[in-house]
């Protein structure tokens, strides 16, 4: 229950960012934030729009732990995808917004969402002391992606219960790597 409940959280957190900047978008626009129609549908169909691009690329999965060239490319697909999207459903709902809002929406959201991961990655790299906890000496098999986030988690984790001493592998190139 406890992962639902941080997903949950990680949605809510990204709709505030995704509403933040629909907010600065129009204030940029129009030097104050309009509450008309147009803008309350612009709103509600590129919420809409977010929540299914959302699922589809199940953002909900991703672990805001590391701030990985992977999870960026992610963000950033939500983000252009949500913009496609919203953009596309407009000629059909029969909605006026100019075309500029969501250009700018696209930037400051995909800014907003870099971001918090990264600020999110910051503070937990922040002022986490190891503590000695007669931790176990291993080696870890493969030196490749997966034994790199081990070295990660172990270095931001201070329950982590084993200190890593070397990697093993049989691939002569990655020798002597950091």
């Amino acid at each position: 229950i406890m992962n639902s409940i941080r997903k949950l959280i990680k949605f809510l957190i990204d709709i505030f960012l995704l509403n933040l900047s629909l907010t600065i978008s129009i204030f940029l626009k129009y030097d104050q934030v309009q509450l008309t129609d147009r803008n309350i549908n612009f709103f509600i169909y590129y919420n809409l729009s977010f929540c299914i691009i959302y699922f589809i690329l199940k953002i909900y999965n991703n672990s805001w732990r590391f701030s990985g060239i992977s999870e960026y490319t992610t963000l950033i697909t939500l983000s252009v995808s949500t913009t496609l999207l919203s953009y596309m459903i407009r000629p059909f709902l029969k909605l006026d917004t100019k075309s500029s809002l969501y250009f700018e929406a696209f930037i400051i959201f995909t800014f907003l969402l870099i971001l918090s991961r990264f600020l999110m990655f910051l503070t937990r790299m922040k002022g986490i002391i190891k503590k000695d906890l007669n931790q176990e000496n291993v080696l870890i098999y493969g030196a490749g992606e997966s034994g790199v986030l081990l070295v990660k988690e172990s270095r931001i984790n201070p329950n982590f219960p084993y200190r890593i001493i070397g990697f093993l592998d049989d691939n002569p190139n990655k020798i002597g790597g950091k």
